[in-house]
């Protein structure tokens, strides 16, 4: 436990960083007044784990000066919660949460990355990952849960990579399974995602021509692929 970072989500940055290139001679090199995750000659890889639109002015200065840059996002697909005693650093309780991420829930930050998804020399990756979830067991009610400090998260594999190269490959985004029309609710029962994000996930969508509104049915919007 004592290799776990303290209330932050470093762990999944720095593996992620060794997974993607094992030779740290290319970790955390000066690019102009920044400092890249990783870079090979022309390419960059920046990980970031939230708030994209930290990213924007890396991205600036990276294109202008003509550097190839790979922006990757991990998705926790699968997680356990370790409950650790604080005192002792011992685990004493571990489960797997019923939330299963999917990559919907891109939708938080991806508007701060679309813009950029039509420059040739920009690539996201969404990484789909299981992780492990330190949290001290030193919360509020009986079970000491509510509210505990989080410790870390530690990712354990990775399950897939997703992609995206142009704002046409946008449609991943749209599950397969749904009707050929469909609602917000019918999108979300769909995707499995956070309802908290799909409005702004359709009107994404909507506004790069991946959907479109066909008609209102009362205050009910009925949406239909924009691709085949």
């Amino acid at each position: 436990m004592s290799s776990i970072g303290t209330l932050s989500e470093k762990s999944i940055h720095s593996v992620l960083k060794e997974y993607i290139e094992p030779n740290k001679e290319y970790h955390e090199v000066r690019v102009g007044n920044y400092i890249a995750d990783i870079k090979k000659e022309d390419y960059i890889i920046e990980i970031q784990t939230q708030q994209l639109k930290k990213l924007i002015p890396k991205l600036n200065y990276y294109t202008k000066i003509g550097y190839m840059t790979h922006v990757v996002y991990p998705i926790i697909e699968n997680k356990y919660i370790n409950w650790v005693d604080p005192i002792s650093n011992d685990i004493l309780e571990r489960r797997k949460t019923s939330h299963k991420g999917v990559i919907q829930d891109m939708f938080k930050e991806l508007y701060w990355i679309v813009e950029y998804l039509d420059n040739p020399l920009i690539e996201l990756d969404l990484i789909m990952i299981n992780a492990e979830e330190y949290k001290y067991l030193d919360g509020y009610g009986s079970s000491s849960k509510k509210r505990a400090t989080k410790i870390d998260k530690v990712p354990t594999v990775v399950n897939n990579i997703i992609s995206i190269k142009s704002v046409s490959d946008l449609k991943i985004f749209v599950p397969s399974t749904l009707k050929n029309e469909f609602s917000s609710k019918d999108f979300s029962k769909e995707a499995k995602c956070n309802k908290k994000w799909v409005s702004s996930g359709l009107k994404l969508l909507r506004d790069n021509n991946i959907i479109k509104i066909v008609r209102k049915e009362g205050n009910l919007i009925i949406y239909k692929r924009n691709f085949e």
